[in-house]
C-alpha cells in the first residue's frame, strides 16, 4: 500500500473512532473550551480546536480530527489526540498519552507524560 493510502485509512479510522466514542463535550464544527479549574469527562470535535484552561482536570480523552489542542499551565489530562492538528501543553501539565498524525507536539517545562507520545508526520519539542 502507498503512504497516501495508509494515511487515508488511518484518518478515516480516527474520524470513525472520534464519532463513535461518547464524550462529555462534543462538537462537529465548533471549538470547545474547558475553563480554568474546571473538571471534565473529556471533549471531542471534528473541525474545531480544544482548549483546556489552567489547573483544569480532564478524566477522559480530548480528541479532534481537524483542529489543535492546547492545554494551559498545571492542567491534568488523561489523553490528547488529533489527526490534523498540533498539541501544545504549557508548563506543568500532566498527561498519560499524546498523539497526532499530521501535526507537532510541543511540551512546556515540567510536563509529565506517564505513557506514550506519538507524532506520525510531525515533530516533538520540549521547552
Amino acid at each position: 500500500m502507498s503512504k497516501k493510502t495508509i494515511l487515508y485509512i488511518v484518518s478515516a479510522a480516527a474520524m470513525a473512532l472520534l464519532l463513535a466514542v461518547p464524550a462529555n463535550a462534543a462538537s462537529i464544527n465548533k471549538s470547545i473550551k474547558i475553563g480554568a479549574g474546571e473538571e471534565s469527562g473529556g471533549a471531542t470535535s471534528v473541525n474545531g480546536s480544544i482548549t483546556v484552561g489552567a489547573d483544569a482536570t480532564v478524566t477522559g480523552g480530548i480528541k479532534t480530527v481537524n483542529g489543535k489542542i492546547r492545554v494551559d499551565d498545571g492542567a491534568e489530562i488523561r489523553k490528547a489526540a488529533t489527526v490534523n492538528g498540533s498539541l501544545h501543553l504549557s508548563d506543568g501539565v500532566q498527561s498519560r498519552s499524546l498523539s497526532t498524525v499530521n501535526g507537532s507536539i510541543r511540551l512546556g517545562e515540567n510536563c509529565a507524560v506517564d505513557g506514550s507520545i506519538e507524532a506520525v508526520n510531525g515533530s516533538i519539542r520540549t521547552e
